[in-house]
């Protein structure tokens, strides 16, 4: 259950209210906790969850997951009425942010600051992510969430990846998936006209820059490399296909890649 404040909240609104719930449902480090608090900051019925699979719920145990439990049991198992909103973003630039605070620099044998000798990211980021194949959680993520939990297969629907953002209706639920690459000005008009409010002004959430390893972070994102064989699986991959065009693909290969020119083959291949 949700804390009993807000457990009391969420019962009022969806039984005593009968308000159609907002639920943000998407993986971490998509912008998905800001996009959240932008809409109950407005008065929105909002709820917030990265996992609703019921297997991986049982993993989260102890870890919290009181309202996503609440939504899966009252809003997904009851098949109720819901907006469904998920966010995708590039996703290399997703595990970096995933992985940034796990990173140390020695600074006379101690970790944690960006002084003295300068660490190699790109090996600690292939040895902690890579190498445990953790990019893999983000790739496979509509399948083994998404589609697991809610019964929605969104490879289904042709994603405009020159907008940036696809609205569609299945079963109970109201769909939309955005980039958040967007412009925070797309993005508030877009989501104002599917909850049907007015104008959502965008509040900024636990900014990578803006936290304590804000130093550490900056480095590493300016210095990190992937793999080659890793990158290939990253935008050959049946997600980074479906939801970024090719120029786009192209860009993060070039960004990511030791090699300058990393081609970036077609068609895609399932991940």
């Amino acid at each position: 259950m949700p804390s009993l404040n807000r457990g009391l909240e969420v019962y009022f609104n969806l039984y005593l209210r009968r308000r159609i719930p907002t639920l943000v449902y998407a993986m971490g480090r998509v912008g998905s906790v800001a996009l959240f608090q932008s809409l109950y900051r407005r008065g929105e019925f909002a709820l917030h969850a990265h996992v609703l699979e019921p297997e991986n719920l049982k993993r989260k145990k102890g870890k919290r997951p009181g309202t996503s439990k609440w939504a899966y049991k009252q809003i997904v198992c009851k098949q109720r009425r819901a907006r469904i909103i998920s966010l995708v973003r590039n996703p290399v630039e997703c595990m970096v942010s995933a992985f940034a605070p796990e990173v140390r620099v020695p600074l006379n044998g101690r970790a944690g600051s960006t002084d003295g000798a300068t660490a190699d990211f790109s090996d600690q980021f292939r040895a902690g992510y890579f190498d445990r194949q953790r990019h893999l959680l983000k790739l496979n993520w509509f399948d083994s969430e998404f589609k697991a939990a809610l019964g929605i297969d969104v490879y289904n629907h042709p994603f405009p990846k020159e907008t940036g953002y696809l609205q569609f209706q299945e079963g109970p639920f109201d769909v939309l998936i955005i980039r958040s690459e967007l412009e925070d000005e797309t993005k508030s008009r877009v989501v104002s006209d599917f909850v049907g409010t007015d104008e959502l002004p965008i509040v900024r959430s636990r900014v990578g820059e803006q936290q304590p390893y804000s130093e550490v972070y900056k480095a590493f994102k300016q210095q990190v490399t992937v793999p080659e064989e890793y990158l290939d699986t990253i935008v050959n991959s049946r997600f980074a296909q479906h939801f970024f065009t090719q120029d786009m693909l192209s860009a993060m290969a070039e960004r990511f890649s030791a090699k300058a020119n990393l081609h970036v083959p077609c068609p895609p291949r399932n991940v």
